[in-house]
Parts: structure tokens; C-alpha cells; sequence
């Protein structure tokens, strides 16, 4: 983050607001373009980028945010 958001009260709030009303243009091709196409885009195969044995399971439970367990039914 920059150190200016940081220093000026609400900088944030208003580079954030600056952000959606004037959004990357590759960001509205890529919205524009929807989930399927960007999925499509992906390679066939990514089963390699994340070793989903090494993380941790956590769940969301409202009023007490992320705690680590599975989520019900799993």
C-alpha cells in the first residue's frame, strides 16, 4: 500500500471508490468476458498449483469469522 493511502484519513476509501467507478480496462475485458470464457482460458490441466493436502480446513461461522474445521457435510 502505498504511503500516502496510509497517512490521509479516508485516502483509501477514495482510491477504492476512484478504482470502481474507473475500473482497468483489462478488468472490464475480463468481466465483460464472464467466469466460463475465463475458465476456458485456464490451462487443461492445474491440478499441480495448489497441494490441497497441505492446507488447513476452516470454516465460516457468522458473528465469529473463519474457524479451523470442515465445513458440515464434508
Amino acid at each position: 500500500m502505498r504511503d500516502d493511502m496510509t497517512k490521509t484519513p479516508g485516502a483509501g476509501r477514495e482510491g477504492l471508490r476512484r478504482s470502481l467507478d474507473h475500473p482497468h480496462p483489462e478488468g472490464a475485458t475480463l468481466s465483460d468476458a464472464g467466469l466460463e470464457a475465463w475458465r476456458a482460458m485456464l490451462p487443461p490441466d492445474d491440478s499441480d498449483l495448489v497441494d490441497v493436502s497441505a492446507g488447513t480446513p476452516v470454516r465460516w461461522i457468522e458473528r465469529r469469522g473463519w474457524v479451523p474445521g470442515a465445513a458440515p457435510g464434508r
